[in-house]
């Protein structure tokens, strides 16, 4: 067994103890979360000895087909060290409590370009996971609780007037946000003869749309609250090709909008406007303009055509009010973020109090390991749980909540 004792101090110089009879005792998430940062700073220091960068450009080599010099390095342990200090929070009072500055300073010296090594499950790089979620169109089926916020139509708002769940059923989402399909009817949306919808083809990740309204045939059968039309189809085509190909493991907009809200967290409205804007002007919809706090909504001329919708906490969650920044954020967020890594809604969501209420927020130490410790066993989650989510922003499940 070993323990591990991070030095301070530049040089990073670890120091290793081995006590080969003693059971190494268990470590806080906080405390894993500082040793993994310090690591980060220890690449730093790796980095700058001679010939260590660029890695060597070979096939199959630990960074597949890109070239990592140290300033494309350098920004992805800041990127990494954004993710590590934000996403380690468990509850909004944890992620409150971040240290916004060092995230912003970490996120605006991290990527601007997506992070897409090659990957190919033959040789290398593999993005395993992928198999499964495109196992069957269950899989990828997308919640409407979360893309409705997306629709100016007025189906959202329907679907979440319907106080009887077994009979909400899926609904069409008409947006001007190019992520997702175009058209008024689901014809138009599957329509791929005119370039509208995505049929069955699949398409490049950096391309939109990111989600598809499949061929009607093709619905999933199963409880009507837990239908709808829309896949996720942004990877469709890394799919098709076998895993064989550029894939985003970490995203620009993912770094850019942890700066964002870094920046709304300590109330400069302006830097985290113009970040937000980033993806809402290149897919369509109208920009966060002119919003001084984070209680103005994001409205458009007229009202109804605002992007986000969200449930309204006045109207008992039952009817929908425009997003305001803070919504605007957290929308630009999910969406671009989707599936492009291990439970990326979910980190954010729990420090942001957006999970459905009594979700576990963290997991516990596996059985296995406890048993092996001769320790017992313990759960997070449910009515009581020591690390259960509360009712939440958007009033899933809880009181008065919308499911």
């Amino acid at each position: 067994m070993a323990t591990l004792t991070v030095k301070d101090p530049a040089p990073f110089t670890p120091l290793i103890v081995v006590a080969p009879a003693v059971t190494v005792p268990l470590s806080g998430y906080r405390a894993v979360n500082t040793a993994a940062l310090a690591y980060l700073d220890s690449a730093f220091v790796l980095a700058r000895t001679p010939g260590a960068l660029p890695f060597p450009v070979t096939p199959n080599f630990w960074i597949n087909g890109l070239t990592v010099d140290t300033t494309l390095f350098f920004q992805l342990v800041k990127s990494y060290k954004a993710r590590f200090r934000a996403g380690v929070a468990r509850t909004p009072a944890e992620r409150a409590t971040v240290d916004w500055a060092r995230v912003i300073a970490d996120a605006d010296s991290g990527i601007t370009v997506n992070f897409d090594p090659q990957a190919d499950r033959l040789n290398g790089w593999d993005i395993a996971w992928f198999a499964q979620h495109h196992a069957g169109a269950q899989w990828h089926q997308m919640s409407q609780f979360w893309l409705g916020m997306a629709d100016t139509s007025g189906t959202y708002a329907a679907y979440l007037a319907n106080t009887v769940p077994s009979t909400r059923t899926q609904f069409l989402i008409v947006t001007p946000d190019k992520r997702f399909p175009k058209g008024t009817t689901r014809g138009q949306q599957s329509d791929t003869l005119n370039n509208v919808g995505t049929g069955n083809r699949g398409q490049d990740i950096p391309l939109t749309p990111y989600f598809r309204n499949r061929p009607s045939g093709s619905d999933v059968a199963g409880d009507p609250l837990s239908v709808s039309q829309y896949d996720w189809w942004r990877g469709r085509k890394f799919q098709q090709a076998g895993r064989i190909g550029r894939f985003p493991v970490m995203t620009a907009a993912e770094i850019r909008l942890l700066a964002a809200e870094g920046y709304l967290r300590t109330g400069n409205f302006a830097a985290a406007i113009s970040r937000i804007n980033v993806s809402r002007q290149t897919i369509g919809i109208l920009p966060v303009l002119n919003a001084v706090t984070d209680t103005v909504a994001v409205a458009a001329p007229g009202g109804v055509a605002c992007v986000p919708k969200v449930p309204d906490a006045a109207q008992n969650y039952r009817g929908t009010r425009c997003g305001n920044i803070w919504d605007a954020l957290k929308y630009e967020y999910r969406l671009e973020t989707a599936y492009t890594g291990y439970g990326m809604w979910f980190f954010a969501a729990r420090g942001w109090g957006d999970l459905p209420q009594y979700t576990a927020t963290q997991w516990p130490v596996p059985y296995n390991e406890m048993d092996a410790r001769r320790e017992g066993f313990y759960g997070f989650g449910g009515p009581g749980g020591a690390a259960a989510s509360g009712a939440g922003n958007y009033g899933l499940f809880g009181p008065g909540g919308v499911y």
